[in-house]
């Protein structure tokens, strides 16, 4: 197996941005969804203040969720505005690649529809090696183009 270059190895990570974005922004979701769950178990259990009254303000979980449901929420809206972005700049790369081979299958189901390779292998179908060597020569492909030079200079620099 021969070593991965320079170039090489920056396009692919280039090309990984949406993949690592799209997990860190299902990771927050998911967060969100076990904080409304949580919130949701707790917030009807009323807090006896003496008096045999209830306060609604009295240790309240209400205020620290609100919080944090906000914070999520935020965080979740940056990283999908991200994440839009990462895909929209993925996509102009990888529409470079000819769409009469599977190059531009193979590219696109790793790195946008985040397919394994064995998933591909049977979308395709052929065997995972197969993928691969497919992936090695659509990345050959890419690099060969002017476009994707000046664009992994420039992600290079802000890296």
């Amino acid at each position: 197996m021969k070593e991965m270059s320079k170039e090489q190895r920056l396009l692919r990570r280039y090309l990984s941005r949406y993949r690592n974005l799209k997990v860190k922004e299902e990771y927050l979701v998911k967060e969100l969804k076990e904080l409304e769950r949580d919130f949701n178990a707790s917030a009807f259990h009323a807090v006896s203040i003496e008096g045999g009254g209830f306060s609604p303000m009295a240790h309240s979980p209400v205020p620290p969720y609100v919080m944090k449901n906000q914070e999520l929420l935020s965080r979740i809206a940056k990283r999908k505005e991200a994440t839009s972005k990462a895909l929209a700049e993925i996509m102009e790369v990888i529409e470079l690649l000819p769409d009469d081979g599977y190059e531009y299958t193979v590219v696109s189901a790793k790195y946008v529809s985040r397919m394994s390779g064995d998933e591909i292998a049977d979308f395709i179908p052929c065997v995972r090696m197969t993928v691969y060597r497919i992936l090695d020569r659509a990345i050959d492909m890419l690099l060969e183009k002017p476009k994707v030079q000046d664009i992994l200079r420039t992600f290079e620099e802000n890296l």
